[in-house]
């Protein structure tokens, strides 16, 4: 519900030519992922064989839609990567071999899929039309990677856009670190895992700084769509940054939401029911605004036309 009325969602209707369009290539990003894993599970070959030219399908068809889709894909592969990587239900923690055998069906797909794309673009598109659209150069990758970094962190700290006030944001941040905070602590002192045996200290502390780091990767990730693009607009046009950030805010609700703890998840949903509130309360203020624009611009109009005639 959050991902649905947050004001990065309704950023992205303003945009109504694109907004079919916008939201067809989150389904399809989420329908492949699904069907993926799926296939993991599936034990008949030719069904498994099914699932997988599916979710190529559906990969060709989120990025020919729109290609900051990007942005969705890697924060939602990279956040499930590290839910089951910290957070299985079991309490145990998935090896990295273990992680890319379960996982591998979506990298397939997604490979798969970006190769096809990119054949597709090479083979019908004109050459000019991809003046906008081009795979970052080695030459310009260190200072694109620098730029994507300092934005990737001050946007998601303070991001000063219509309809989408600053408060909200931090307070959205403030969720986000929260969360993490959480999962760190966790990961040091919850004892139990999978097998009964005691984790060590060490280990511990050094799973503790791989989530931390993961964590601020997916903050960068975020941003993908920077690399896809000669210019640096995917960072700052907020239905652009919408496919990054808006599924950023949600992480570490579903973090907690899968903890084994009651006190976190009766405290995220407090949270949430203040964050949904406040959400709420900002779309009416922007629909609102939208309101009086859309009429005014419709009595100029009148009266140009009064004019004319």
């Amino acid at each position: 519900m959050l991902l649905v009325i947050q004001p990065y969602s309704l950023l992205s209707l303003w945009y109504s030519a694109e907004t079919i369009g916008d939201f067809s290539a989150i389904l399809f990003v989420i329908i492949s992922f699904m069907l993926s894993e799926r296939a993991f599970c599936e034990n008949k070959f030719p069904i498994k064989m099914l699932y997988i030219f599916i979710s190529v399908i559906l990969t060709i068809l989120a990025f020919g839609t729109y290609q900051p889709i990007v942005n969705t894909i890697v924060v939602v592969l990279l956040a499930r990567i590290i839910i089951d990587l910290f957070l299985d239900c079991d309490g145990s923690f998935k090896s990295f071999k273990a992680l890319f055998l379960k996982h591998k069906y979506v990298f397939l797909s997604l490979i798969l899929g970006g190769i096809a794309y990119l054949g597709i673009l090479k083979s019908f598109v004109p050459e000019g039309r991809l003046d906008r659209l081009q795979i970052i150069t080695l030459k310009d990758f260190i200072p694109r990677v620098v730029k994507v970094i300092d934005t990737a962190f001050t946007t998601f700290w303070q991001y000063n856009v219509a309809f989408f006030p600053s408060h909200l944001i931090k307070l959205f941040a403030v969720v986000f670190l929260c969360g993490a905070v959480i999962i760190v602590l966790n990961i040091l002192f919850d004892d139990r895992s999978n097998n009964s045996i005691k984790i060590p200290l060490k280990q511990k502390i050094v799973k503790s700084t791989l989530f931390v780091f993961l964590t601020a990767m997916l903050i960068i990730c975020a941003k993908s769509a920077a690399f896809m693009s000669n210019s640096g607009l995917p960072l700052i046009q907020p239905h652009i940054i919408f496919f990054g950030d808006a599924f950023l805010h949600i992480f570490p609700i579903a973090l907690i939401f899968i903890q084994r703890f009651r006190p976190p998840k009766n405290l995220m949903i407090i949270i949430c029911m203040v964050l949904i509130n406040m959400c709420l309360i900002q779309d009416a203020l922007a629909l609102k605004a939208w309101r009086f624009g859309f009429e005014a611009e419709k009595m100029l109009w009148n009266r140009i036309m009064a004019r004319i005639e």
